[in-house]
This record gives structure tokens, C-alpha cells and sequence, in this order.
């Protein structure tokens, strides 16, 4: 991905993408994230992979509240810097 210049001496910088597959037959996919463009608050990421996944079932609701944690690293100052972002989406539950 097109990144700041001061990235591409560290080999550039990788966007993701995050999808929801639903496994059963006839389920669907969905994009829940896709970089266009990465924010300059994320440095110059090197990789990205899953942390964590929260959820939530409000009583008498029928969405499961998702949070998807993703770990990101960047290029620090005395090696990888890691950090995190917040993927969030909502499911029917059946």
C-alpha cells in the first residue's frame, strides 16, 4: 500500500482486510474492514494477526455484539512496536 516515504526503507507497509465467513451451507461472506489507505497514526505496519474476539448477547436481542481485536505491528524504535485495532460488527444469532 502507498505509505509514508520513511516506510519503504523497512520494506513498505501492509494494509488488511477482515472477512466474516460464515461456515454453514448457503452462508455468506462479509467484509467487516478494508484499508484504502493507511492512517498515518498507524507508523509503517509490518503485519497484522487476530489478538482477541469479544462478544456480547443483550438480553432479549436477537444480534451477538462482536469485537474483533486485531494486533498490528509497526516499526519501533528498538525492534516491532505492536498495537491494536477494534474491528466491530453485529450478528444475528439463531
Amino acid at each position: 500500500m502507498a505509505s509514508q516515504q520513511i516506510c519503504e526503507d523497512f520494506g513498505g507497509s501492509v494494509g488488511f482486510r477482515l472477512l466474516q465467513i460464515l461456515p454453514q451451507i448457503g452462508g455468506t461472506t462479509r467484509l467487516l474492514h478494508e484499508d484504502t489507505a493507511i492512517p498515518q497514526s498507524r507508523n509503517c505496519p509490518t503485519s497484522y494477526r487476530f489478538a482477541d474476539m469479544v462478544t456480547y448477547k443483550p438480553a432479549e436481542s436477537a444480534e451477538l455484539v462482536i469485537a474483533i481485536l486485531v494486533l498490528f505491528e509497526t516499526v519501533g524504535f528498538e525492534g516491532p512496536d505492536g498495537r491494536y485495532l477494534a474491528v466491530t460488527t453485529r450478528s444475528v444469532v439463531e
